[in-house]
């Protein structure tokens, strides 16, 4: 049985329309990210994987990970292109910073 908070998370989710929000980090630049939906993280990640060295590209996430396998995940993108995905429990999965960006943090 699905709870009433799955399901508000499931409709912001399905909401393509997540608003940009803004991280300051501790030089005071400003990182513009949003919320977004698996198949526009998993475009961004493969493109931002790609802007890295290949061999460091073993570092963002493993290469057994698929589309489907973030579908549940909270899961953010840069209005760089950098992104990181937490899964359910709060941890880390995938994180990748797209090297043709400013971003920093």
């Amino acid at each position: 049985m699905v709870n009433n908070g799955e399901k508000a998370r499931e409709r912001k989710i399905n909401n393509p329309l997540f608003k940009l929000e803004k991280f300051t980090d501790s030089k005071g630049r400003e990182i513009l990210f949003r919320q977004v939906q698996a198949q526009e993280f998993y475009n961004k990640l493969v493109k931002a994987k790609e802007s890295q060295r290949e061999d460091k590209r073993w570092r963002v996430d493993s290469d057994n990970r698929k589309l489907e396998d973030y579908q549940k995940d909270r899961l953010y993108v840069t209005q760089n292109g950098s992104t990181v995905a937490i899964d359910k429990d709060g941890d880390i999965i995938s994180v990748c910073i797209n090297t043709n960006s400013n971003d920093r943090g």
